[in-house]
């Protein structure tokens, strides 16, 4: 639970790209699936969908489907204004 929280934290000061963070995490091993969602999530929240790789997108099944529920979610929440 601790690493968990503390991946999180990671996450939110990293100045560093998304890709060496999220490595850098996932190989100091343990639930490092978990570990790496967390990070995953605090990093995108503080540094925001551009700062996602290039070719991690491109590489993403279905992201068409996924980038419309991510707007209809916004929408939902008043944060833009069309889906």
């Amino acid at each position: 639970t601790y690493k968990c929280l503390a991946s999180g934290f990671y996450g939110l000061r990293s100045t560093r790209s998304f890709e060496e963070t999220l490595n850098d995490l996932i190989r100091y091993g343990g639930d490092a699936d978990t570990n790496g969602a967390v990070c995953g999530t605090m990093y995108g929240a503080r540094h925001g969908y551009k700062a996602l790789p290039y070719l991690w997108l491109r590489a993403m099944p279905f992201k068409k489907w996924f980038d419309k529920k991510i707007r209809k979610c916004l929408h939902h929440l008043d944060l833009i204004d069309e889906c």
